[in-house]
């Protein structure tokens, strides 16, 4: 099993990634392809790295969802 730490790094910077490439707000995003492609294969791939549920992993994974929802309402 792989250290909480890692899972939460790894959601982290996936979060990074969509906010980068949803800097252009939501109208560039609805025109560019590539873009919800990258955004939409980024949420995929934080699924699994979605840590195990321990106490302080839940806190720690609460924060990371809270920033990952705020990121999703540009899409």
């Amino acid at each position: 099993m792989k250290d909480e730490r890692l899972y939460l790094v790894q959601m982290i910077e996936r979060a990074e990634r969509i906010s980068e490439y949803t800097e252009g707000g939501r109208e560039h995003f609805l025109r560019d392809g590539k873009t919800q492609d990258a955004v939409l294969r980024n949420f995929e791939i934080m699924g699994p790295d979605s840590p195990p549920y321990t106490p302080a992993g839940k806190r720690v994974s609460t924060q990371a969802a809270e920033r990952t929802i705020s990121l999703a309402a540009v899409v």
